[in-house]
């Protein structure tokens, strides 16, 4: 999706998807600004692969607790609504 396609997408979203972007958004910046103040630390021989397994570690660092326990009722509710609306 390019920028403009994405641009057009968002342009007839309500409050809550208002909302739900922004938090997207802070949490998305958060991960890549935490990530970014280390790259001088990061091996150079890493490429593709192991910086997907970092970020996907900071990723995994701000996960909501309350979705750990794949029996509990939210955990089920959000599995059931990734399959039914495609969202993985």
């Amino acid at each position: 999706m390019t920028a403009y396609e994405l641009a057009a997408a968002l342009e007839g979203i309500n409050a809550k998807q208002r909302e739900q972007r922004d938090f997207i958004v802070q949490l998305c910046d958060g991960v890549k600004f935490s990530i970014l103040e280390k790259i001088t630390r990061i091996p150079a021989n890493w490429d593709g692969h192991e910086l997907r397994e970092l970020i996907a570690d900071h990723f995994n660092n701000a996960r909501s607790r309350l979705l750990y326990d794949k029996r509990s009722k939210r955990r089920r509710d959000y599995d059931a609504a990734c399959l039914t609306f495609d969202l993985l």
